[in-house]
Protein backbone atom coordinates (compact mmCIF):
# COMPACT_ATOMS: atom_id res chain seq x y z
CA UNK A 1 0.00 0.00 0.00
CA UNK A 2 2.75 2.45 0.93
CA UNK A 3 4.77 1.70 -2.21
CA UNK A 4 1.78 2.08 -4.52
CA UNK A 5 0.69 5.34 -2.96
CA UNK A 6 3.95 7.14 -2.25
CA UNK A 7 6.43 5.63 -4.72
CA UNK A 8 4.11 5.27 -7.71
CA UNK A 9 1.18 7.67 -7.33
CA UNK A 10 2.67 10.62 -5.39
CA UNK A 11 -0.62 12.14 -4.18
CA UNK A 12 -0.68 15.86 -3.45
CA UNK A 13 -2.62 17.55 -0.69
CA UNK A 14 -6.28 17.46 -1.69
CA UNK A 15 -5.84 14.79 -4.38
CA UNK A 16 -8.88 12.62 -5.00
CA UNK A 17 -8.24 8.89 -4.40
CA UNK A 18 -10.62 6.07 -5.29
CA UNK A 19 -9.74 2.93 -3.32
CA UNK A 20 -11.34 -0.36 -4.36
CA UNK A 21 -11.73 -3.08 -1.69
CA UNK A 22 -11.32 -0.38 0.93
CA UNK A 23 -12.28 -2.71 3.78
CA UNK A 24 -9.61 -5.30 2.95
CA UNK A 25 -6.06 -5.42 4.24
CA UNK A 26 -4.34 -3.42 1.49
CA UNK A 27 -7.38 -1.24 0.86
CA UNK A 28 -7.77 -0.25 4.49
CA UNK A 29 -4.08 0.66 4.64
CA UNK A 30 -4.52 2.79 1.49
CA UNK A 31 -7.48 4.61 3.03
CA UNK A 32 -5.46 5.45 6.15
CA UNK A 33 -2.31 6.41 4.26
CA UNK A 34 -4.30 8.54 1.86
CA UNK A 35 -5.95 10.35 4.73
CA UNK A 36 -2.57 10.91 6.41
CA UNK A 37 -1.24 12.31 3.10
CA UNK A 38 -4.06 14.86 3.04
CA UNK A 39 -5.90 13.24 0.14
CA UNK A 40 -9.67 13.09 -0.20
CA UNK A 41 -10.37 9.36 -0.13
CA UNK A 42 -13.42 7.61 -1.53
CA UNK A 43 -13.58 3.91 -0.67
CA UNK A 44 -15.37 1.17 -2.58
CA UNK A 45 -16.83 -1.84 -0.77
CA UNK A 46 -19.01 -4.77 -1.79
CA UNK A 47 -21.28 -5.01 1.25
CA UNK A 48 -23.20 -2.57 3.43
CA UNK A 49 -21.66 -3.76 6.72
CA UNK A 50 -18.24 -2.57 5.47
CA UNK A 51 -19.25 1.08 4.98
CA UNK A 52 -18.96 2.26 8.62
CA UNK A 53 -15.52 0.69 9.25
CA UNK A 54 -14.10 2.35 6.11
CA UNK A 55 -15.51 5.72 7.15
CA UNK A 56 -13.90 5.19 10.56
CA UNK A 57 -10.54 4.66 8.82
CA UNK A 58 -10.76 8.15 7.35
CA UNK A 59 -12.57 7.84 4.02
CA UNK A 60 -14.55 10.93 3.09
CA UNK A 61 -17.19 8.75 1.41
CA UNK A 62 -17.80 5.07 0.69
CA UNK A 63 -19.50 3.55 -2.34
CA UNK A 64 -21.37 0.35 -1.54
CA UNK A 65 -21.44 -1.65 -4.80
CA UNK A 66 -24.18 -3.90 -3.44
CA UNK A 67 -26.57 -0.92 -3.27
CA UNK A 68 -25.14 1.75 -5.57
CA UNK A 69 -24.01 2.01 -9.17
CA UNK A 70 -20.23 2.20 -8.77
CA UNK A 71 -19.36 4.50 -11.66
CA UNK A 72 -22.37 6.80 -11.36
CA UNK A 73 -21.68 7.29 -7.66
CA UNK A 74 -17.93 7.74 -8.24
CA UNK A 75 -18.69 10.48 -10.75
CA UNK A 76 -21.23 12.12 -8.44
CA UNK A 77 -18.70 12.22 -5.60
CA UNK A 78 -15.90 13.61 -7.79
CA UNK A 79 -17.24 15.16 -11.01
CA UNK A 80 -13.72 16.19 -12.02
CA UNK A 81 -12.40 12.64 -11.70
CA UNK A 82 -9.73 11.09 -9.51
CA UNK A 83 -6.00 11.68 -9.57
CA UNK A 84 -5.36 8.16 -8.25
CA UNK A 85 -7.37 4.93 -8.53
CA UNK A 86 -6.08 1.98 -6.50
CA UNK A 87 -7.32 -1.58 -6.91
CA UNK A 88 -5.70 -4.46 -5.01
CA UNK A 89 -8.20 -7.00 -6.44
CA UNK A 90 -6.11 -8.14 -9.37
CA UNK A 91 -5.17 -7.14 -12.90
Amino acid sequence: AWFALFELAHPRLGSRLLVHSAAGGVGSALVQLGQIAGARVVGVVGATHKVAPVLALGAEAVIDKSRQDLWAEAQRLSPGGYEVVLDANGV
